[in-house]
C-alpha cells in the first residue's frame, strides 16, 4: 500500500496521543510494573518511529524540518533490535507533536479552496 506524507505525520501524532493517553496516570515505578501498558507504549514509539522512517523516504524534506527526526529513527531501530535494554523517555513528545501539527497545519493551508481530507483520526479513548 503506497503512503503519502500526510498519512505519517497522522500516525505520528495518534501515536503519540496514545501514549499520552496511555501513561497519564503511572508514575515512572508504576509504569515500569505495568507489562501490558510499557508493551502497548512501546507499540505507539514502534508506529512513530516507522512512520518518521517512511516519511523520511517519501518526503525528506518534511522530515528536515523535524528536529528529533533522526533520534525518533533511531529509537524505533533500538526498540526494534534492542528491546531488552529500553529505557522510555516520553518527554519529547510534546514538542515532537507540536512540530508535526504545525506542518499538517501548513498542508491544509495549502489545500484551501480544495477538499481537504479529515485527516484526525479518532482514538478509541477521546469522547465521541
Amino acid at each position: 500500500m503506497p503512503h503519502d506524507a500526510r498519512s505519517c505525520l497522522d500516525d505520528i501524532v495518534h501515536a503519540a496521543d496514545l501514549i499520552e493517553s496511555f501513561i497519564q496516570e503511572y508514575d515512572h515505578t508504576a509504569f515500569e510494573a505495568d507489562e501490558k501498558t510499557v508493551s502497548a507504549v512501546e507499540r505507539q514509539f514502534t508506529i512513530i518511529g516507522e512512520a518518521m522512517t517512511r516519511l523520511h523516504k517519501i518526503a525528506p524534506e518534511i522530515t528536515s524540518r523535524i528536529r528529533e527526526a533522526r533520534e525518533v529513527i533511531n529509537f524505533r531501530n533500538v526498540l526494534t533490535h534492542g528491546y531488552d535494554w529500553v529505557e522510555i523517555d516520553n518527554d519529547d513528545l510534546p514538542g515532537l507533536r507540536g512540530q508535526i501539527n504545525a506542518i499538517l497545519a501548513e498542508m491544509d493551508q495549502s489545500l484551501l479552496g480544495r477538499d481537504a481530507p479529515n485527516r484526525h483520526k479518532r482514538s478509541p479513548l477521546e469522547p465521541k
